[in-house]
Protein backbone atom coordinates (compact mmCIF):
# COMPACT_ATOMS: atom_id res chain seq x y z
CA UNK A 1 0.00 0.00 0.00
CA UNK A 2 1.10 3.60 -0.63
CA UNK A 3 1.13 4.25 3.11
CA UNK A 4 3.85 1.93 3.67
CA UNK A 5 6.54 2.97 1.44
CA UNK A 6 8.99 5.66 2.97
CA UNK A 7 7.56 9.27 2.26
CA UNK A 8 10.77 10.66 0.81
CA UNK A 9 11.59 8.17 -1.92
CA UNK A 10 10.11 10.43 -4.67
CA UNK A 11 12.67 13.02 -3.09
CA UNK A 12 15.72 10.97 -3.12
CA UNK A 13 14.64 9.57 -6.82
CA UNK A 14 14.48 13.42 -7.86
CA UNK A 15 18.27 14.31 -6.41
CA UNK A 16 19.79 10.85 -7.83
CA UNK A 17 18.29 12.14 -11.48
CA UNK A 18 20.76 14.59 -11.29
CA UNK A 19 23.53 13.05 -8.68
CA UNK A 20 23.85 10.10 -8.68
CA UNK A 21 24.87 8.04 -5.49
CA UNK A 22 23.27 11.26 -3.58
CA UNK A 23 22.03 8.71 -0.86
CA UNK A 24 24.89 7.73 0.17
CA UNK A 25 25.91 11.17 0.96
CA UNK A 26 23.74 11.69 4.18
CA UNK A 27 23.58 10.82 7.23
CA UNK A 28 20.55 10.37 9.51
CA UNK A 29 20.24 10.98 13.34
CA UNK A 30 19.51 8.20 15.42
CA UNK A 31 16.62 6.85 17.12
CA UNK A 32 17.97 8.58 20.43
CA UNK A 33 18.13 11.34 19.11
CA UNK A 34 14.77 11.96 17.34
CA UNK A 35 13.03 10.96 20.91
CA UNK A 36 15.32 13.37 22.38
CA UNK A 37 13.86 15.84 20.26
CA UNK A 38 10.08 14.88 20.71
CA UNK A 39 10.34 15.10 23.98
CA UNK A 40 12.19 18.28 24.30
CA UNK A 41 9.35 20.09 21.42
CA UNK A 42 6.52 18.49 23.63
CA UNK A 43 4.78 16.28 21.13
CA UNK A 44 5.18 13.56 18.15
CA UNK A 45 6.72 14.48 15.36
CA UNK A 46 4.73 14.12 12.18
CA UNK A 47 5.90 11.12 9.92
CA UNK A 48 7.64 12.88 7.01
CA UNK A 49 9.71 14.88 9.63
CA UNK A 50 10.95 11.69 11.93
CA UNK A 51 12.16 9.97 8.11
CA UNK A 52 13.80 13.40 7.36
CA UNK A 53 16.09 12.97 10.31
CA UNK A 54 16.28 9.35 10.46
CA UNK A 55 18.12 9.79 7.14
CA UNK A 56 19.54 13.66 7.04
CA UNK A 57 19.27 14.83 10.33
CA UNK A 58 22.96 14.79 10.57
CA UNK A 59 24.18 15.63 7.07
CA UNK A 60 21.89 16.70 3.79
CA UNK A 61 24.52 15.86 1.32
CA UNK A 62 24.88 18.88 -0.03
CA UNK A 63 21.86 19.67 -0.66
CA UNK A 64 20.95 22.73 1.69
CA UNK A 65 19.69 26.34 2.12
CA UNK A 66 22.68 29.25 2.51
CA UNK A 67 22.76 30.16 5.75
CA UNK A 68 19.80 27.45 7.41
CA UNK A 69 20.73 24.73 9.53
CA UNK A 70 19.06 21.87 9.59
CA UNK A 71 21.67 19.71 11.75
CA UNK A 72 19.46 18.04 14.65
CA UNK A 73 22.24 18.73 17.16
CA UNK A 74 21.53 22.73 16.38
CA UNK A 75 17.79 22.20 16.76
CA UNK A 76 18.00 20.39 20.19
CA UNK A 77 20.12 23.03 21.60
CA UNK A 78 17.76 25.70 20.76
CA UNK A 79 15.03 23.83 22.38
CA UNK A 80 17.17 23.22 25.47
CA UNK A 81 18.61 26.53 25.82
CA UNK A 82 15.16 27.49 26.63
CA UNK A 83 15.60 31.23 25.27
CA UNK A 84 12.55 30.93 23.49
CA UNK A 85 9.66 28.67 23.66
CA UNK A 86 7.76 28.21 20.80
CA UNK A 87 3.98 28.35 20.53
CA UNK A 88 2.18 24.98 21.04
CA UNK A 89 1.72 22.89 17.78
CA UNK A 90 4.62 24.39 16.26
CA UNK A 91 7.81 21.94 16.02
CA UNK A 92 11.42 24.21 14.90
CA UNK A 93 13.06 22.38 11.34
CA UNK A 94 15.77 24.78 10.93
CA UNK A 95 17.49 27.41 12.18
CA UNK A 96 18.33 30.79 9.43
CA UNK A 97 21.94 32.06 11.42
CA UNK A 98 21.33 35.29 9.29
CA UNK A 99 19.28 38.50 9.31
CA UNK A 100 16.08 38.71 8.85
CA UNK A 101 16.32 35.30 10.95
CA UNK A 102 12.99 33.84 9.71
CA UNK A 103 13.25 30.41 10.98
CA UNK A 104 11.71 27.31 9.62
CA UNK A 105 8.80 25.35 11.35
CA UNK A 106 6.09 22.84 11.32
CA UNK A 107 3.08 23.62 11.80
CA UNK A 108 1.76 20.39 13.51
CA UNK A 109 -1.49 21.35 15.37
CA UNK A 110 -2.52 17.65 15.75
CA UNK A 111 -0.16 15.06 16.69
CA UNK A 112 0.70 12.19 14.72
CA UNK A 113 0.40 13.67 11.29
CA UNK A 114 1.98 12.59 8.18
CA UNK A 115 2.98 15.36 6.93
CA UNK A 116 2.72 19.18 8.12
CA UNK A 117 2.96 22.48 6.53
CA UNK A 118 6.25 24.19 6.42
CA UNK A 119 6.18 28.07 7.60
CA UNK A 120 8.77 30.48 9.05
CA UNK A 121 8.98 33.00 11.66
CA UNK A 122 11.60 34.90 14.19
CA UNK A 123 12.26 32.65 17.29
CA UNK A 124 11.74 35.53 19.36
CA UNK A 125 9.64 37.85 20.54
CA UNK A 126 5.65 37.51 20.81
CA UNK A 127 4.21 34.93 18.57
CA UNK A 128 1.65 36.45 16.25
CA UNK A 129 0.36 35.02 12.74
CA UNK A 130 -0.24 38.52 11.73
CA UNK A 131 3.01 39.91 11.74
CA UNK A 132 6.44 38.37 10.77
CA UNK A 133 4.87 34.96 9.46
CA UNK A 134 5.18 33.37 6.57
CA UNK A 135 3.55 30.20 5.33
CA UNK A 136 6.15 28.22 2.67
CA UNK A 137 4.93 25.22 1.63
CA UNK A 138 1.58 22.80 2.38
CA UNK A 139 4.09 19.62 3.42
CA UNK A 140 7.54 19.14 4.19
CA UNK A 141 7.77 16.62 1.25
CA UNK A 142 6.98 19.60 -0.75
CA UNK A 143 9.53 21.48 0.82
CA UNK A 144 12.38 19.01 -0.31
CA UNK A 145 11.04 18.35 -3.77
CA UNK A 146 10.92 22.08 -4.33
CA UNK A 147 14.63 22.21 -2.75
CA UNK A 148 16.13 19.42 -4.84
CA UNK A 149 14.64 20.37 -8.32
CA UNK A 150 15.87 24.33 -7.35
CA UNK A 151 19.26 22.83 -6.56
CA UNK A 152 20.06 20.05 -8.44
CA UNK A 153 18.62 21.10 -11.96
CA UNK A 154 17.56 24.93 -12.10
CA UNK A 155 20.68 25.88 -10.57
CA UNK A 156 22.49 24.00 -13.74
CA UNK A 157 20.63 26.30 -16.26
CA UNK A 158 22.90 30.16 -16.76
CA UNK A 159 19.67 31.82 -18.33
CA UNK A 160 16.29 32.05 -15.85
CA UNK A 161 13.26 34.12 -15.93
CA UNK A 162 9.96 34.15 -13.87
CA UNK A 163 6.78 34.29 -15.49
CA UNK A 164 3.54 35.13 -13.28
CA UNK A 165 0.35 36.29 -14.06
CA UNK A 166 -0.32 40.04 -14.93
CA UNK A 167 -2.52 41.91 -12.40
CA UNK A 168 -2.60 44.71 -15.29
CA UNK A 169 -4.22 45.60 -18.33
CA UNK A 170 -3.00 42.21 -20.28
CA UNK A 171 -5.73 40.31 -18.62
CA UNK A 172 -8.35 42.62 -20.13
CA UNK A 173 -7.52 41.86 -23.71
CA UNK A 174 -9.65 39.81 -25.89
CA UNK A 175 -9.30 35.79 -25.64
CA UNK A 176 -6.38 36.07 -22.98
CA UNK A 177 -5.81 33.16 -20.63
CA UNK A 178 -5.86 34.58 -16.99
CA UNK A 179 -7.49 31.88 -14.41
CA UNK A 180 -5.18 30.33 -12.54
CA UNK A 181 -6.69 26.43 -13.64
CA UNK A 182 -6.62 27.82 -17.38
CA UNK A 183 -3.07 28.82 -17.49
CA UNK A 184 -1.93 25.87 -15.73
CA UNK A 185 -3.49 23.35 -18.13
CA UNK A 186 -1.75 25.54 -20.96
CA UNK A 187 1.63 25.43 -19.64
CA UNK A 188 1.17 21.28 -19.34
CA UNK A 189 0.15 21.50 -22.81
CA UNK A 190 2.93 23.27 -24.64
CA UNK A 191 5.66 22.31 -22.31
CA UNK A 192 5.03 18.28 -23.28
CA UNK A 193 4.75 19.99 -27.32
CA UNK A 194 7.93 21.56 -26.76
CA UNK A 195 9.45 18.21 -25.67
CA UNK A 196 9.08 18.85 -21.61
CA UNK A 197 8.55 15.57 -19.13
CA UNK A 198 7.02 16.25 -15.94
CA UNK A 199 9.51 15.10 -12.72
CA UNK A 200 8.55 14.21 -9.87
CA UNK A 201 5.11 13.87 -9.89
CA UNK A 202 4.34 13.12 -6.29
CA UNK A 203 4.47 16.99 -5.52
CA UNK A 204 0.92 18.61 -4.71
CA UNK A 205 2.39 22.41 -4.57
CA UNK A 206 4.83 22.12 -7.60
CA UNK A 207 5.05 21.30 -11.42
CA UNK A 208 8.73 20.49 -12.44
CA UNK A 209 9.31 19.83 -15.95
CA UNK A 210 12.34 19.38 -18.09
CA UNK A 211 14.09 18.73 -21.18
CA UNK A 212 18.01 18.12 -22.18
CA UNK A 213 18.65 21.80 -22.66
CA UNK A 214 16.20 23.45 -20.31
CA UNK A 215 13.20 23.29 -17.17
CA UNK A 216 10.64 24.47 -16.04
CA UNK A 217 9.60 25.08 -12.06
CA UNK A 218 6.09 26.41 -11.43
CA UNK A 219 4.39 26.82 -8.48
CA UNK A 220 0.87 26.19 -7.71
CA UNK A 221 -1.83 27.74 -5.30
CA UNK A 222 -4.02 26.52 -2.77
CA UNK A 223 -6.53 25.36 -5.52
CA UNK A 224 -4.05 24.21 -7.76
CA UNK A 225 -3.51 26.55 -10.32
CA UNK A 226 -0.16 28.26 -12.14
CA UNK A 227 0.74 30.98 -9.41
CA UNK A 228 4.05 31.43 -11.49
CA UNK A 229 6.85 29.45 -13.08
CA UNK A 230 10.32 30.07 -13.58
CA UNK A 231 11.96 29.18 -17.14
CA UNK A 232 15.69 28.51 -17.02
CA UNK A 233 17.55 27.51 -20.16
CA UNK A 234 21.27 27.02 -20.97
CA UNK A 235 21.36 29.05 -24.21
CA UNK A 236 19.41 33.06 -24.19
CA UNK A 237 17.74 32.21 -27.23
CA UNK A 238 16.22 29.24 -26.19
CA UNK A 239 14.53 30.86 -22.99
CA UNK A 240 13.43 33.48 -25.03
CA UNK A 241 11.48 31.14 -27.31
CA UNK A 242 10.08 29.28 -24.16
CA UNK A 243 8.98 32.40 -22.94
CA UNK A 244 7.45 33.35 -25.61
CA UNK A 245 5.16 30.34 -26.37
CA UNK A 246 4.45 29.99 -22.95
CA UNK A 247 2.91 33.78 -22.90
CA UNK A 248 1.33 33.55 -25.96
CA UNK A 249 -2.31 34.31 -25.59
CA UNK A 250 -2.11 33.69 -22.02
CA UNK A 251 -1.81 36.49 -18.83
CA UNK A 252 1.67 35.69 -18.11
CA UNK A 253 4.59 38.19 -17.92
CA UNK A 254 8.14 38.60 -16.97
CA UNK A 255 7.75 39.26 -13.64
Amino acid sequence: MRNQEPMLQDFFTLVERYDPGYSRKVRGASPEEIADLEELAGQPLSECHREFLARMGRNMGGLEVEGVDFHIERITEFYRSGEWTPPPGYILLAIQEDDPQMDYYLECPRPGARDCPVVRFPSMGEFSKETYFYPLDPSLSDFLLALAFSEKRMEALEHQRLLTPSTGHRQQEPNILSTPAALLRVLEERALRLGFKRVARSSGAYRFYESPDAALYARLDDEGGLRGVTVGASKVRELERISDILSNGTSLVIS
